[in-house]
């Protein structure tokens, strides 16, 4: 059986040793502890890789342990109950990133007409892009 030091495995998935003592603290991952050491599995590299999955994707802490002690088919019906509302809320903040960096660009042309200066583009949704609708400014 492979084992692998908080090391390998902070470097082998670009973390921080203190993102896996966290994690560690919050349960959802439990390498074996020998003295002060910890030593990681085969197991707990691809719990990491699930872990590092869903957090990116944006689901919390709780969201997360909560997923890894539910059964493959319960992990799948709350995924597909989840990830609508997670790509909604992904998709606003997108639109609203857009908007304010649109508005700061605009804020740094010179341009001749005040009132053009003082309305931000509007950024079309990523599914208004996905269909091929024009950018409108």
């Amino acid at each position: 059986m492979s084992e692998y030091t908080i090391r390998e495995i902070a470097e082998e998935f670009g973390l921080t040793m203190r993102t896996l003592r966290f994690w560690e603290q919050q349960q959802i991952l439990t390498p074996v502890r020998l003295g002060s050491y910890r030593l990681y599995s085969a197991e707990d590299r691809e719990r990491v890789r699930d872990i590092m999955k869903w957090s990116e994707a944006g689901f919390t802490i709780r969201e997360v342990a909560s997923m890894l002690s539910m059964t493959v088919t319960g992990r799948a019906a709350f995924l597909s109950e989840r990830l609508p509302e997670l790509r909604s809320h992904l998709e606003q903040d997108y639109i609203k990133r857009s908007n304010a960096i649109a508005s700061l660009t605009a804020s740094l042309r010179p341009t001749a007409d005040p009132e053009q200066e003082a309305r931000p583009a509007k950024v079309l949704s990523m599914s208004d892009r996905s269909r091929g609708l024009p950018h409108q400014a």
